[in-house]
């Protein structure tokens, strides 16, 4: 069965889509998430997560119904993004819950192991849209260490050094200071003993290597950044001091002229 996963928008309005699904559903409502059990017939379907920073986790839905909940979910959201991320998985039931090589393992027909699975899922879908932020970030800066080392000149003025430096710093701040990346779901404080699932799924899914990563790369266009306006710094004193010196020659010049 198929267990597949979006990042569509920035965010979900939960609210509003909850008060939306409830005249059609039972809609159960969790820390930053949604559930919604598809019935089609008088039987279970499937599952719905939606969670409130743009992710949806879909279980044991055919393609055309993904689509389906995915068109009626962009009235709920904010800021929907450019390239939407996916993910896909199957899943089956066995005797304990694991994943390997995307196929996720349930242990028996477990609604909460779902649920847990589905936050490091969306958690990690999240990371790949600020990936993709970092990586836009590399590419727009890739060519200045060549550029630098070719001509020995910088090709960009001091206004665009500081926006990069502006944009640098957001992609840091989104990577590092959003806790709904890096941090244990709250839900887990009060569901300690799903908390291992959601471990294990996290970890399959190479989370805090992929932070990490992310992180050695801003470091290095930081680095490479700062080089640059320290250099541009100091062409701009250079000039100024240069122009005080001009202005100076002319001022003595001027007196010069002027005793005679």
């Amino acid at each position: 069965m198929r267990c597949t996963s979006f990042c569509t928008a920035n965010q979900i309005d939960l609210n509003k889509l909850s008060s939306d699904l409830a005249s059609t559903s039972k809609p159960n409502q969790y820390k930053d998430v949604i559930h919604q059990e598809i019935i089609k017939e008088r039987s279970h379907r499937g599952d719905v997560f939606y969670f409130s920073y743009g992710s949806v986790v879909m279980w044991g839905l055919e393609e055309n119904e993904e689509r389906a909940i995915l068109d009626i979910l962009k009235q709920f959201e904010k800021e929907s993004i450019a390239k939407v991320e996916r993910d896909d998985f199957t899943f089956t039931y066995g005797d304990t819950m694991k994943i390997d090589e995307d196929e996720i393992f349930l242990e028996g027909k477990n609604f909460s192991q779902k649920l847990a699975i589905s936050y490091a899922i969306a958690q990690s879908l999240k990371l790949a849209v600020f990936e993709e932020g970092v990586n836009a970030m590399v590419e727009k800066t890739s060519m200045l260490p060549q550029q630098l080392a070719t001509t020995g000149k910088i090709p960009f003025s001091r206004k665009e050094i500081f926006k990069l430096t502006g944009e640098l710093f957001i992609e840091r701040t989104r990577v590092n200071l959003n806790s709904i990346v890096l941090d244990v779901p709250e839900f887990f404080w009060e569901n300690p003993e799903l908390e291992p699932v959601y471990r294990k799924t996290a970890y399959y899914l190479d989370m805090s290597k992929r932070v990490e990563g992310m992180n050695k790369k801003l470091i290095v266009i930081h680095d490479f950044l700062e080089i640059l306006s320290s250099e541009l710094n100091h062409k701009h004193s250079s000039k100024l001091e240069l122009t005080i010196i001009i202005l100076i020659v002319i001022e003595v010049l001027l007196m010069l002229l002027l005793a005679k």
